[in-house]
């Protein structure tokens, strides 16, 4: 009797351990997505969209996945790390998690470009005035040739456009950004640029809102998540943890980050994780640069993924043949939620709710 108390008391103290690992886990977790207010709720979508995905491989019956079945040691193993994905964004600076458009700092920095534009614009305005034979110069508003002041606005409508980001930077774009870096204007008889080298660099993003180098920084991240979790003791059952967290920028086809693994290193767990990360990000109503796209176009994307060998096919087709992201998709907002294809085949999505 003693022998089977003790026994039950160690059970009871390990399960407390094991429930306070889990809590404590949650808690990194969350405190992660209220780093940011752009982030805020992408651990847990993630997390539990993961460990969705593993259930769906645990229910299947045919193909590929038919002999997998994670136990439920395995199940929490998945769990955690997803949890645990961007534990090494706690390094990673506020104002680029927050970028919402190029030229943001600690503030947007357009609002320097259009007080630049209007002391342009006055300085060509009293040039005018200087060189008339009789200026009236009493109650009169500073005159700008009508074609001047087309031009000016011309050009901050275009700063303004391109300083928001997104998808595509054309390259004749790039090239007119580069022709408005070599205007000038003039303060107490000294000629400054109208755009800073910096700001150059930042408004020739091709793609988002990132320079090269602060994408770097971004991606740092998962190599200091790894740090992070190598470092701490996981009980044997929870050893994967490190490995599936850090594999999530991964790719099949070997150019993902941070290690460009390629398709025979990459676990399946850290697949479903690398999966359901794309598509919640795709589908995320709170991005700093974007808006949430629209199901469809984040399945089409998806789509493109897997025939480029970003992400598993097979593993793609089971979440979307299995319901599983008609289900997803009764959690995104109303305007974000359409009928999409897959492999050719339609799935409907705005009448099932």
């Amino acid at each position: 009797a003693s022998q089977a108390a003790i026994a039950l008391t160690k059970m009871r103290l390990v399960r407390g351990l094991e429930n306070l690992l889990d809590a404590f886990v949650r808690t990194i977790g969350d405190a992660i997505d209220e780093k940011s207010p752009y982030t805020a709720g992408h651990v847990y979508r993630v997390a539990n969209l993961t460990e969705e995905i593993a259930l769906e491989v645990n229910r299947s019956t045919t193909g590929r996945f038919a002999s997998v079945s994670f136990s439920a040691d395995e199940m929490a193993e998945i769990r955690m790390a997803a949890w645990l994905h961007d534990v090494g964004k706690i390094t990673t600076p506020e104002h680029l998690m927050d970028k919402a458009t190029k030229l943001e700092t600690i503030f947007d920095r357009i609002e320097l470009i259009r007080h630049r534009v209007e002391i342009s614009r006055l300085h060509d305005a009293f040039s005018r005035l200087e060189n008339e034979p009789c200026p009236r110069r009493e109650g009169l508003a500073v005159p700008v040739p009508p074609a001047k002041e087309k031009e000016w606005q011309e050009i901050i409508n275009f700063l303004d456009m391109i300083n928001l980001g997104g998808e595509g930077l054309p390259a004749e774009s790039i090239e007119k950004v580069l022709r408005l870096a070599g205007i000038t204007y003039a303060m107490n008889g000294i000629e400054f640029p109208l755009l800073a080298p910096d700001e150059v660099e930042n408004l020739c993003v091709p793609k988002g809102t990132l320079t090269a180098a602060e994408r770097k920084v971004m991606n740092y991240h998962v190599e200091m998540s790894i740090r992070m979790l190598e470092g701490l003791p996981f009980p044997k059952k929870l050893r994967n943890v490190p490995v599936y967290a850090g594999m999530h920028h991964e790719k099949l086809n070997g150019t993902g980050y941070p290690r460009g693994l390629g398709n025979g290193a990459i676990p399946l767990p850290a697949r479903m994780l690398a999966l359901a990360d794309v598509l919640e990000a795709l589908t995320a109503a709170d991005r700093p640069y974007k808006p949430g796209k629209m199901l469809s176009e984040a399945m089409r994307i998806l789509e493109g993924m897997v025939a480029r060998a970003d992400l598993d096919g097979e593993l793609c087709d089971l979440v979307v043949e299995s319901g599983l992201v008609v289900r997803f998709a009764q959690g995104l907002p109303a305007r974000q939620r359409d009928d999409f294809f897959w492999r050719g085949r339609r799935y409907c999505v705005s009448d099932t709710r």
